[in-house]
């Protein structure tokens, strides 16, 4: 179950403490996070009508290749598999970014742009990089 809680409205607190009050007396994971917005489309369309057609200028690569390419040095990460002795890179998905986490990808990938091949990708307004 999910169930997202402003904890500054009185009725949603009252609401958690429903649901946990009704909870069988079984052990449970509780996890609290901060709710923040999906990656919006004004983010959406920056990404693929700006970012990536100036790299794929540049580079050559389709739209879906410049893409994956981009996910792969900006947003993954290595892990060491114990059993097997080796590491893996596990690249993922810019669609389960919030907003936050995708202006913060983006800015990643202006950055690697402009020190690594000199190459000035123009920048959104604040409002949509930014929007948290």
């Amino acid at each position: 179950m999910e169930l997202v809680v402003d904890f500054a409205d009185k009725e949603q607190k009252q609401q958690l403490y429903n649901h946990l009050k009704a909870c069988l007396p079984l052990p449970y994971v509780v996890t609290f996070k901060l709710k923040r917005d999906k990656l919006s489309k004004s983010q959406r369309g920056y990404y693929n009508a700006v970012v990536i057609p100036t790299l794929r200028n540049y580079f050559g690569y389709e739209h879906l290749e410049m893409h994956d390419l981009l996910k792969s040095l900006h947003n993954s990460e290595r892990k060491y598999i114990e059993q097997t002795g080796k590491w893996v890179t596990i690249v993922h998905s810019t669609e389960t970014l919030d907003t936050a986490a995708f202006a913060e990808y983006l800015t990643k990938i202006l950055d690697w742009a402009a020190m690594e091949f000199a190459i000035r990708i123009p920048e959104p307004s604040k409002t949509i990089v930014q929007r948290v």
